[in-house]
């Protein structure tokens, strides 16, 4: 199906020079069609998205129309609301996600890939196709497309040649050097970025909040608090399954369901390994918790991630608040993240998210995104494992007692990149608004910005 999925991509994409579209003229109000993961209440995505929505405002001020595609509109809008008069929500039908992704995109002048993870096989090959549809489209309408801080990962054979075929014209910021090698060898051409979350605020007066929140459960404010972030690494990819549908329609089992024909990878392997994972994970919390005396926190960063908290809390034999982000919005989240001394994380944005306050963090990776930080960081060795990882309880410990015991390298190698993240962020908004002026002359932009640092939202 993911296949037939590709070969209706590829027609969908070459047939779009037909199908009706505005073409930019000299004055007009340039409109921006932003393609991501969004409204889906995914910390990491939404908070991505806002960076680069600010971004934009701040280098073309409110002459601009931005177009951002999302799940569902009630789960995003929180966050538009100072941009109701420049910011339009589209909310996409799933079954009719290609003709509704056409129709957007003829709509607009430019767009911009988004989502952190654009060309992988990992998650969703469905998902990766869509971003190469809008790629292909605006391609075949002869308009620009810029991926903004996108990383590049293992492919499927058919999705590597889509990518490959549709997005020719598309200029790739990478988020990691690994991730511009792999866009380079599919033809593509693009440079080293970085990820639009690093200039995310944090709240002070939220993370006070959190701080009398924690000291009314009775805890002491002196002591240290360590956060998880899990996941359940063994769901994906989701694919498109019809025979799974129709099987959930005779069996009324839904549970592996993602949305319509979308369902999660399942197993009895794969229940066996996230067993693995989730146990290891609670015995790293339960020592780690007698043998340092800290506090902990349990952080769904996306709504999928409920059950791996939930069966994560069940596992611990003392009471744990869990903050889901179904229930927390991303400020909220960011100001935990950041209030925090030790972080243990299967989310590549909790770790991102919690860089300004520079919080050590140890991660349990399902791929290579989260070790590519750590690389970064000069850390992977040290601090980065597999979630299938032999005595994984063991080295999370190890790891933790060290980070806790002296926190001052981690935490001076986190400040020292999360400054060069910052930078990076800034001189991917130069090359948007020089991009943006060699494709549309006319269009007006903030002549004050001259340096990095005045391309940084602040």
């Amino acid at each position: 199906m993911n296949y037939l999925f590709s070969v209706i991509i590829r027609v969908v994409a070459f047939l779009s020079r037909f199908y009706p579209r505005k073409n930019w003229k000299n004055g007009d109000r340039l409109r921006i069609l932003l393609s991501g993961y969004n409204g889906t209440r995914n910390t990491g995505a939404d908070a991505r998205v806002q960076e680069i929505i600010r971004q934009l405002h701040l280098l073309f001020g409110k002459d601009i129309d931005i177009g951002l595609v999302v799940k569902s509109k009630a789960a995003f809008a929180e966050y538009t609301e100072e941009y109701t008069e420049t910011v339009r929500l589209i909310e996409v039908r799933p079954a009719l996600i290609v003709l509704d992704v056409l129709h957007e995109c003829s709509r607009y002048h430019m767009a911009i890939l988004c989502e952190g993870s654009t060309l992988k096989s990992k998650f969703a090959n469905a998902l990766t196709l869509l971003y190469c549809l809008v790629a292909g489209i605006m391609r075949s309408q002869n308009k620009p497309c810029l991926a903004y801080g996108s990383e590049a990962g293992d492919m499927d054979a058919y999705v590597r040649n889509v990518a490959a075929s549709l997005c020719r014209d598309t200029y790739f910021i990478a988020r990691t050097q690994n991730s511009l090698d792999i866009i380079r060898r599919l033809g593509l051409s693009g440079h080293v970025g970085t990820d639009t979350a690093w200039s995310f605020p944090v709240r002070r007066d939220l993370k006070q909040l959190f701080r009398n929140e924690w000291k009314a459960l009775g805890w002491d404010p002196s002591t240290r608090v360590v956060g998880i972030a899990p996941i359940n690494p063994f769901w994906w990819p989701v694919e498109i399954s019809i025979f799974k549908w129709i099987r959930s329609w005779f069996t009324g089992n839904w549970e592996d369901q993602y949305a319509l024909f979308f369902y999660f990878s399942s197993s009895k392997e794969r229940r066996k390994q996230f067993e693995h994972y989730i146990s290891n994970l609670a015995q790293a919390v339960e020592e780690l918790r007698t043998k340092s005396n800290v506090n902990v926190v349990i952080l769904g960063m996306e709504a999928l991630d409920r059950r791996a908290c939930e069966q994560l809390k069940e596992r611990l034999s003392f009471s744990v608040p869990v903050y889901l982000s179904v229930d927390y919005n991303t400020y909220e989240l960011t100001a935990i993240l950041n209030s925090l001394s030790l972080l243990i994380t299967s989310r590549y944005h909790a770790r991102g998210l919690s860089m300004q306050s520079s919080v050590p963090a140890i991660a349990v990776s399902m791929d290579e995104r989260l070790c590519n930080v750590f690389e970064e960081l000069g850390m992977r060795d040290q601090s980065c494992f597999g979630v299938s990882d032999e005595g994984l309880a063991l080295r999370i410990r190890d790891t933790a007692d060290r980070m806790l015991e002296d926190p001052e390298p981690a935490e001076h190698r986190i400040g020292t990149q999360y400054l060069e993240y910052r930078k990076r962020m800034g001189e991917m908004g130069l090359f948007l608004k020089e991009f943006v002026k060699q494709k549309f002359p006319d269009v007006k932009v903030n002549s004050s910005i001259s340096t990095w640092q005045d391309a940084v939202p602040q």
